[in-house]
């Protein structure tokens, strides 16, 4: 039996999520992608937003993780025809939680202890690359949660297709974040394309009727 209650509450963290990314990157800024030197020059002179934006970024992640859930179990079928999909939509969103989990990491270090200035160049580097890899595994949850929903006849068909468009700007941003001259501008629309299908669809949840047709 569907539990729409925890649907809805799935429904309002997924709009926490959206909160507490925005308030991630307002709180960080956006760092210098040149050198190593001025990039960590930037984390020294923000070092409290650093350590306050790195702590949203691990309250997003419980947020996102209750949301996918949710969705899970909105999108369960009795029959368990989506169940292989669903879960392996789910484990996209654990491993692509870890990378960015890593990568807030490695932004704290680069503040904590002056030591890691030694390793500045690196702990950079994993700063922006982690968090650009994890767009794959996200991708391939949107897609699984986007297609399970179109072939259930769940969702409307205008957020389905936003959310197959989200699901290939996170694959593309995978690719593109690696390269150290990534397009801020290409980066921050995939982020806005991301997070606007995320508020939608939590909006959709927290609307669901009582009894399921």
């Amino acid at each position: 039996m569907r539990n729409v209650h925890m649907e809805r509450s799935a429904g309002y963290s997924g709009i926490a999520f959206v909160l507490a990314v925005i308030a991630n990157v307002a709180v960080i800024g956006f760092p210098p992608s040149t050198a190593p030197a001025a990039v960590l020059t930037y984390y020294v002179a923000h070092q409290n937003g650093v350590l306050v934006g790195s702590w949203l970024g691990l309250v997003a992640s419980g947020f996102i993780l209750w949301f996918a859930s949710g969705l899970n179990d909105f999108l369960r079928d009795p029959d368990g025809r989506e169940a292989t999909l669903l879960r392996w939509g789910f484990a996209g969103v654990l491993l692509g939680n870890a990378l960015v989990v890593f990568g807030d990491a490695a932004q704290i270090l680069m503040v904590y202890h002056p030591i890691a200035a030694a390793l500045g160049s690196s702990l950079s580097d994993a700063a922006n690359v982690l968090p650009a890899m994890a767009g794959m595994p996200f991708a391939w949850w949107i897609w699984a949660v986007c297609n399970s929903a179109r072939r259930q006849g769940r969702w409307p068909a205008w957020l389905i297709w936003l959310g197959f468009l989200a699901a290939a700007l996170q694959a593309a941003v995978s690719l593109v974040g690696l390269f150290p001259a990534a397009p801020l501008l290409f980066v921050f629309g995939q982020g806005i394309v991301t997070l606007l299908w995320v508020l939608l669809a939590s909006i959709l949840l927290i609307r669901t009727p009582e009894v399921s047709s």
